[in-house]
């Protein structure tokens, strides 16, 4: 029970961390009000994803930096593709804009795992953290006259960063990544499965077999990657610098185009920037996958 219990804190110290990176760092404003109620109820749906991510590495075995862009973009899959509908709505654009593109470089690599080996990232990511928020929470009022103005855009931006933060801390608290009963992952493995069977029922389209294609692939590459790694961290400081300081200069270059472009959101062009760093890297870690499968059936 007690390794249980520290398994559901740290997929909420995730979820705490990560929350803030994907929903107000990268977007620099809130797309919709915010209260705490809808806060917390967000945190927690990013918290079960977080741990069905957990539960699935732990299953396949997928570790270093392949496993680490697979469990990325199993996230990515799950929170895009069960939770919310955002994967059908254009397919084939929508397949890698949202999950590829933002959740797997954003949500999961640059705020949990680019900032952190072993525990030993956490004084880069709290002052980076900080600074990129300030950064985009300046900017993005100076370019669309349809935003806040920098006060209450911070007003929304603070609050969510000290949860961030706490994650952070938190996260790095819990010691080493804990494994989850053999109960709770088939409760996370089975709960995905229901609830993407139950839009498929209530909302019959074909495109939504996509979801679980892509989802099934990625598990078979995160199954195939083995055990070569670390999934905690890349192993290198510039590396972890670069994963963030990437997304901030990517959205000042945004701010640049929209205000030069023909007034598409910020986040358009992210995707377009974006989009092809993440099929890249997935199409890149499931060649991995294979070629780990072909060694292991050539001994």
């Amino acid at each position: 029970m007690r390794e249980t219990m520290r398994f559901l804190r740290q997929a909420l110290a995730l979820a705490m961390a990560g929350y803030w990176a994907s929903e107000a760092l990268f977007w620099g404003f809130p797309p919709v009000p915010r209260d705490p109620v809808t806060l917390g109820v967000t945190v927690l749906v990013y918290a079960a994803v977080f741990a069905a991510v957990l539960a699935a590495a732990q299953v396949t075995g997928a570790a270093g930096f392949p496993g680490l862009v697979l469990s990325g973009a199993l996230f990515g899959f799950l929170i895009e593709g069960v939770v919310v509908d955002t994967m059908i709505w254009g397919v084939p654009v929508t397949l890698v804009w949202v999950p590829l593109a933002w959740h797997m470089p954003l949500t999961v690599l640059a705020a949990i795992a680019a900032l952190r080996q072993d525990g030993r990232g956490l004084w880069l990511a709290l002052p980076a953290l900080g600074i990129a928020g300030v950064v985009n929470a300046g900017y993005f009022p100076t370019v669309r006259a349809d935003l806040p103005g920098l006060g209450a855009v911070l007003v929304y931006q603070l609050p969510v960063l000290a949860v961030a933060m706490a994650g952070h801390l938190w996260l790095d608290r819990l010691g080493p990544r804990a494994q989850a009963p053999r109960w709770l992952v088939w409760v996370l493995a089975l709960g995905a499965l229901g609830l993407w069977g139950l839009k498929l029922v209530a909302d019959p389209q074909p495109k939504r077999l996509l979801v679980p294609v892509m989802i099934g692939v990625t598990l078979w590459a995160m199954r195939r990657s083995g055990r070569a790694g670390k999934a905690e961290g890349f192993g290198h400081a510039g590396a972890r610098v670069g994963w963030l300081v990437v997304p901030v200069v990517t959205t000042v270059l945004a701010g640049q185009l929209v205000r030069a472009g023909p007034g598409f959101p910020g986040n358009e062009w992210l995707a377009v920037s974006y989009g092809p760093v993440g099929l890249g890297l997935w199409v890149w870690a499931l060649w991995r996958g294979f070629r780990a499968g072909e060694g292991e059936a050539r001994r």
